[in-house]
């Protein structure tokens, strides 16, 4: 087949479109039900920069109000530029400007996971401040706040300060490529499966990661759709690349979430074996993790496993215990005589 530049760069354009009123805003479904209840949903992109894996969940569990989608800007738009530098504060001004033109005055609700459950909370607030209503937020296994977090992050390889250009992409591609295999085949099959990469990726130029990401798909495609598809990868290492360094803002700003009712506000599912991944994360043994630091008199969900297999089931809608508790969380009622807190 004869590759044309104007065919790929139109496939990968139409990869990007979202039909919102901002670009990083995504509107994946219409609401099924005029039942007044039925509150938007928003899911926070996660590391990776999209809402990869939460389709089932979305699909089966919360199947009657509109869902909606953030996605990081190198993947919400083929125009994006991937050499810009972006900072935590400019990564939320966009989001609340794309959410306020979307929802304007209507409530709507978020969820988010790891990552994306940092950054749903500080857009919350955000989102607050400039008149928007956000009601409840689900988290699951939210990133713990630590205040000494700029002190232990050289001791991360994930929070390591570093320019612009300096920024390895293979670091990014061996997260995705960890992620992607612990999700799929489960924690210790994942790990031995990216063992048997290293070797390859170690050897992999900087320019072309995207390209070797793309070639690990099973899936048999042809030349112009792998080409296509390294091209979002490499986006998608961008994006890897530029969400670490906003984790110090994110959790140094992390301030408990209230309902303007009084009622429940958060919903949190905890990993029964959480800590050893914040520790990788953060550096450190000595951070604090309590649930109110993210509601008061929150009750969270305990779920058994380790951070990513917690995070992969309760998203892709295979526990049990989360849907029945995220699908009565969110659907109850707001009491009318509840009065608004300060």
């Amino acid at each position: 087949m004869q590759l044309s530049l104007t065919s790929l760069s139109a496939r990968l354009s139409g990869a990007f479109e979202a039909p919102t009123k901002g670009p990083c805003l995504a509107k994946l479904r219409e609401a099924t039900t005029k039942d007044v209840f039925q509150v938007p949903l928003i899911i926070m992109h996660s590391f990776l920069g999209d809402e990869s894996g939460y389709e089932r969940l979305w699909k089966l569990s919360l199947a009657d109000r509109a869902i909606f989608a953030v996605r990081h800007r190198f993947l919400a738009s083929s125009h994006a530029n991937v050499d810009e530098t972006i900072s935590a504060a400019s990564m939320l001004d966009e989001y609340v400007v794309a959410v306020l033109a979307t929802m304007e005055a209507e409530r709507f609700d978020l969820i988010g996971a790891s990552y994306g459950s940092l950054v749903a909370q500080n857009l919350a607030h955000a989102a607050r401040r400039a008149g928007a209503a956000p009601r409840r937020l689900v988290l699951v296994d939210p990133f713990p706040f630590w205040s000494r977090i700029r002190e232990t992050a050289p001791m991360s390889a994930l929070l390591a300060p570093s320019d612009r250009e300096g920024k390895d992409a293979r670091a990014a591609a061996h997260f995705i490529l960890k992620l992607r295999l612990q999700s799929q085949h489960g924690a210790a099959k994942g790990d031995e499966m990216l063992a048997q990469l290293i070797e390859e990726l170690g050897a992999v130029p900087n320019d072309a990661v995207g390209l070797f990401l793309a070639a690990q798909s099973s899936q048999e495609v042809s030349k112009e759709e792998l080409l296509v598809q390294a091209l979002r990868e490499h986006r998608r290492v961008m994006a890897v690349s530029s969400i670490g360094p906003t984790i110090v803002d994110l959790v140094e700003n992390m301030t408990p979430f209230r309902s303007t009712s009084g009622e429940p506000a958060v919903l949190l599912a905890l990993a029964s074996e959480r800590r050893q991944f914040f520790e990788e994360v953060y550096g450190t043994t000595d951070f604090e993790d309590c649930a109110e630091l993210y509601a008061p008199a929150v009750e969270p969900l305990q779920l058994d496993g380790a951070h990513f297999d917690v995070v992969t089931r309760c998203i892709s809608g295979r526990e049990p215990q989360f849907i029945r508790a995220i699908e009565h969380f969110l659907g109850a009622e707001e009491s009318p005589d509840m009065t608004a807190m300060p």
